[in-house]
């Protein structure tokens, strides 16, 4: 699960992962938020509840699959519906024994017939929008048609390749020695390619477009304006 934006304590919203979840068929069903023996049970419900709501929120309108927190801080349980605070079941933890009523009231809510039923019922609601098979949109005519060769991944390949391909590990010493720019090269031709630019806009401002020209080892433009300005280090006119 991914880190939820809940705001724990003095309004400060951060990312959290829930203590504990019950998922089915991919969908969250229930939050279990657990805390120290020091810490307050109603504390745990209302972290429960926030992961809860900001949870169900990611889902369409109407479609919650989050339908119960359950807190304990060690002491006590309770457990409730994820959307309302007028019925909370409350319970100790030595109350929890098998065969005690309270323990059934818990089962009757949690557990495993019902998680499935409801994932069921989550299915089919997201099972009933229609698909449509991609040749019957386009037609056949276009399923077949040639598509002409990708003249920039063309270019790109042989790069990718070398750098991740399957003899990737081969080129690590190249990707450390050329691959690291510091802070002050980044910086000083970010100037030079941006008065580059601003320059050619000035030239093209009479509506007549003069592209720069660049090959796979060439880029005479810009690198003839780059030759202007002095390397690092050093200074020049």
């Amino acid at each position: 699960m991914e880190p939820t934006q809940i705001d724990k304590r003095a309004s400060k919203r951060y990312g959290y992962i829930p203590d504990y979840s019950i998922w089915k068929t991919g969908f969250p069903l229930a939050i279990v938020e657990a805390k120290s023996p020091d810490e307050s049970i109603e504390e745990a419900i209302r972290e429960a509840r926030l992961y809860a709501t900001e949870i169900n929120k990611r889902y369409p309108p109407n479609i919650n699959p989050i339908a119960y927190i359950l807190a304990s801080n060690g002491k006590k349980f309770a457990l409730t519906q994820w959307d309302s605070e007028t019925e909370i079941l409350y319970a100790t933890a030595v109350d929890l024994q098998p065969g005690t009523a309270i323990l059934a009231a818990f089962r009757s809510i949690l557990n495993r017939d019902d998680f499935e039923q409801r994932a069921g019922h989550l299915d089919r609601q997201f099972q009933g929008a229609r698909f449509h098979r991609v040749p019957t949109l386009l037609g056949a005519s276009r399923v077949s048609e040639q598509m002409g060769i990708n003249s920039f991944a063309q270019e790109l390949f042989p790069v990718v390749t070398k750098y991740f391909g399957t003899e990737a590990d081969e080129a690590s010493d190249d990707i450390i020695d050329r691959g690291y720019v510091s802070s002050e090269e980044r910086g000083e031709y970010d100037g030079v390619l941006e008065t580059y630019l601003k320059d050619r806009a000035r030239v093209a401002s009479d509506g007549r477009l003069q592209p720069i020209t660049t090959s796979r080892s060439n880029a005479s433009g810009i690198s003839k304006e780059i030759s202007l300005y002095p390397s690092p280090g050093k200074t020049g006119s």
